[in-house]
């Protein structure tokens, strides 16, 4: 129940942190007429097409398999965080579930696909706009890892492999599903759990 607990606490707090920065810019900045806070992030219906589910499953894939290689090279310090989820009952799965669409993959996408893409696209176009919200994106997961290890090619990975996810995930919420970031939300936390799962039960 504790775990429980405090992984709800926690989540609060980190969707907090990263919509409070967005809420305030909307709040302040000329926006288009009623528009409300969530269509405004993208937090909205996006037309289902094939397109939409063949790269939505495609990016997914490259997403998982890099994870588990990355996994298998991360020092073990880096793992702590998913490996507090050890004694698998029902509440520690309500936490899991908490941790990997909430607290994470929705907090960080509101902030870096629903608030810095669309602004940086909106200023620069989307190609400058999309690399700079996903080097932004690897840079954060460098710099919350940069003293957990010594080996500068591990480190790097940290760095590359979430800006190649965060330009994929631009590119398929503003040009395959018309600017909704659920797309990119919804691989984010299966991603998640999956690299969660695989630290649970010691499969990499």
């Amino acid at each position: 129940m504790q775990l429980l607990l405090n992984q709800v606490l926690g989540t609060i707090f980190q969707l907090f942190l990263f919509t409070v920065i967005p809420f305030g810019w909307w709040r302040i900045h000329p926006r288009k007429e009623k528009e409300s806070f969530g269509h405004w992030l993208g937090l909205k219906r996006v037309t289902r097409s094939r397109r939409l589910w063949q790269q939505s499953f495609l990016i997914f894939i490259v997403f998982a398999l890099n994870g588990y290689l990355l996994l298998k090279v991360l020092p073990q310090q880096l793992t702590l965080a998913n490996a507090k989820f050890q004694q698998l009952d029902g509440l520690t799965i309500i936490a899991i579930i908490f941790y990997c669409l909430l607290q994470t993959a929705l907090a960080e996408e509101i902030f870096f696909r629903g608030f810095l893409t669309k602004r940086f696209i909106a200023k620069w176009g989307f190609v400058k706009g999309n690399v700079l919200q996903a080097l932004l994106f690897g840079l954060l997961h460098g710099l919350l890892t940069f003293s957990a290890t010594e080996n500068i090619f591990v480190w790097l990975l940290i760095i590359l492999f979430p800006t190649a996810v965060g330009f994929a995930f631009g590119y398929l919420n503003e040009r395959v599903a018309d600017g909704s970031i659920i797309p990119s939300w919804l691989i984010h936390a299966g991603a998640n759990l999956f690299s969660t799962l695989l630290v649970v039960f010691h499969l990499y």
